[in-house]
């Protein structure tokens, strides 16, 4: 939900890719089986216009993908965007 109020605010630009957005708290109890867990849904918050969050693509001003290998090869697309859009 952050990332979509800070663009709805306009606070600055919204930098990555697209996701689907989520704004549900979950209750998570654990089984009788104590490796399982079983997650319920409690609570969804819903924007000024009403409508919920959850399943509302968030897309960003500035696209920017994060590929996994340049990622683990220790640099980072996103970040280096932001910073260069951070200096301008």
């Amino acid at each position: 939900m952050f990332p979509a109020l800070y663009q709805r605010l306009k606070i600055g630009p919204l930098l990555g890719e697209s996701v689907p957005d989520s704004g549900t708290a979950v209750l998570w109890e654990k089984l009788l089986d104590r490796r399982l867990d079983c997650g319920m849904p409690q609570l969804g918050f819903k924007g000024r216009d009403g409508r919920f969050f959850e399943n509302q693509e968030i897309v960003p001003d500035i696209a920017v993908a994060a590929d996994p290998a340049t990622v683990a090869a220790g640099r980072d697309p996103q970040l280096e965007r932001g910073v260069e859009v951070l200096l301008q």
